[in-house]
């Protein structure tokens, strides 16, 4: 599917003023990434979860975000990622550092967050 997307529009894929659309976003090879369409009392709201290793490299795609839900994982604070264990790999402290880099982002700034702390993720 994703391929699909993109050669149906290759030409302007391959310009050089391409700039890549939250439908190209969301047709990237990320296998966390999905989005959700939701209708309540009339107000409609697309949330799209975005797994944390590409949450930094990738909302600025979103020009219409209109707030941000952070979700961190307190059971990660014994989790290491890669090899060893490690400050530099512990997932909870990796997702500390990801919310501080998303809250004082100069792009994201005046965005509303909230914060979420899951005890099970």
């Amino acid at each position: 599917v994703s391929m699909q997307h993109f050669l149906a529009q290759i030409e302007r894929v391959m310009s050089e003023q391409f700039l890549p659309t939250r439908q190209d976003v969301m047709h990237l090879p990320y296998a966390s990434l999905s989005e959700l369409s939701l209708c309540l009392n009339r107000i409609h709201l697309n949330v799209v979860a975005v797994k944390q290793q590409y949450s930094r490299k990738i909302l600025h795609s979103f020009s219409d975000i209109t707030g941000i839900i952070y979700v961190a994982s307190l059971s990660e604070f014994d989790v290491y990622s890669g090899t060893g264990s490690t400050r530099q790999n512990n997932m909870l402290l990796n997702s500390i550092e990801s919310f501080g880099d998303i809250t004082s982002d100069a792009i994201l700034k005046k965005i509303p967050v909230v914060l979420v702390l899951d005890q099970f993720d």
